[in-house]
């Protein structure tokens, strides 16, 4: 192991000077464009943006949604039921909100009542839905079916709201 060493005395570490810009305000402001475009980049490695932050219309949020959705990510499927119905606002949050409340997120959670899935559906509230014939525990269709209700404002029919 070699020892570190101190600069002799007199010597200062180098340091980076700073900018200089030459006071136009054109290079200026090219110079701070420069540094915060350098900024972003890091933030980005730092934070991923957005799923749909490349989509420019409905139908790409709606296919980066519907490749996400499965039973181990529930909350895409949700995310997919809203841009499905296209739910907006506090019907929007109401979505988002209820799969916590019911089943903390659990798509194959069971109440002793009957009530089963992310939405904790009656089995006869299921039937009268247009996703009835399909599996009662699979996440796309229970949040196709929670979104097609909060459309025709059949929300009272849940315990938590």
């Amino acid at each position: 192991m070699t020892a570190r060493t101190h600069p002799p005395a007199g010597h200062a570490p180098a340091r980076q000077a700073a900018p200089n810009w030459g006071g136009d305000p054109k290079e200026e402001a090219h110079g701070i464009r420069s540094l915060l475009a350098a900024f972003a980049a890091t933030i980005t490695l730092l934070v991923p943006a957005s799923a749909h932050a490349h989509c420019k219309s409905r139908t790409c949020e709606e296919r980066v949604a519907a490749k996400k959705c499965s039973q181990h990510r529930p909350r895409w499927c949700v995310e997919r039921a809203i841009l499905t119905y296209r739910l907006r606002g506090w019907q929007a949050a109401w979505m988002r909100r209820i799969p916590g409340c019911e089943s903390g997120w659990n798509v194959y959670a069971y109440n002793a009542s009957g009530s089963s899935g992310l939405y904790q559906f009656q089995p006869s509230t299921w039937a009268t839905t247009p996703y009835g014939r399909h599996s009662i525990w699979r996440a796309k269709w229970q949040a196709l079916a929670a979104a097609w209700m909060v459309r025709r404002g059949r929300t009272a029919e849940w315990v938590c709201s």
